[in-house]
């Protein structure tokens, strides 16, 4: 099996941020930015805040990793996080970028916390992160091989409507690889 656990995001907030992603792609073409072919966007299906991609793991090694994730609960109070999208950004860059994303902010800091604490719970397994946690919602990635440079669109200056959201559980996801793409499909919700 091919899992992830992420921040999953309600439909009405989808349609949300799907017209910002409308937005980016209309000053994309606005620009005289050549970007035809080179962008897959992401389906509103997809909209998902990563907290640690695990990869693949024997569907044996389920049953115990679904007991040791209910075991993590990082605040002694559950409450929600409070989600605000900040504005959009790329990774690595804008000069090279590879994937187009909406950055996120949780201004209490407990999504940075809860992702310390699933980092900690996953080293148990062997699993360690390579990258410092980002919250972020992928609008699009950069097709292989191509070169896109975004350098004068000043995606960061990009106005849209304010958008936030809240939630209480993190969920445990597969991501089933198929020809027309990945879908992901929940297996487990832990409330925190």
């Amino acid at each position: 099996m091919r899992l992830f656990l992420s921040i999953n995001i309600d439909d009405n907030i989808k349609s949300e941020i799907t017209k910002a992603k409308k937005v980016l792609e209309e000053n994309i073409l606005l620009s005289g930015i050549n970007a035809k072919g080179k962008l897959k966007w992401e389906d509103e299906s997809k909209y998902h805040i990563t907290l640690f991609f695990i990869g693949e793991m024997s569907e044996m090694k389920l049953p115990e990793l679904i007991k040791g994730l209910e075991q993590v609960r990082p605040f002694h109070e559950p409450s929600p996080m409070n989600f605000r999208i900040t504005g959009f950004n790329a990774f690595p860059n804008f000069r090279y970028p590879r994937v187009l994303i909406l950055d996120t902010a949780d201004e209490s800091g407990r999504i940075k916390i809860l992702s310390d604490r699933i980092n900690e719970f996953m080293k148990t397994y062997g699993y360690n992160s390579d990258k410092p946690f980002r919250p972020h919602i992928t609008l699009a990635r950069v097709r292989r091989d191509i070169k896109l440079n975004l350098t004068h669109l000043n995606i960061k200056d990009i106005n849209i409507p304010e958008i936030t959201f809240k939630t209480d559980k993190f969920t445990l996801m597969e991501s089933r690889l198929g020809s027309s793409g990945a879908v992901h499909l929940p297996v487990r919700d832990f409330f925190i």
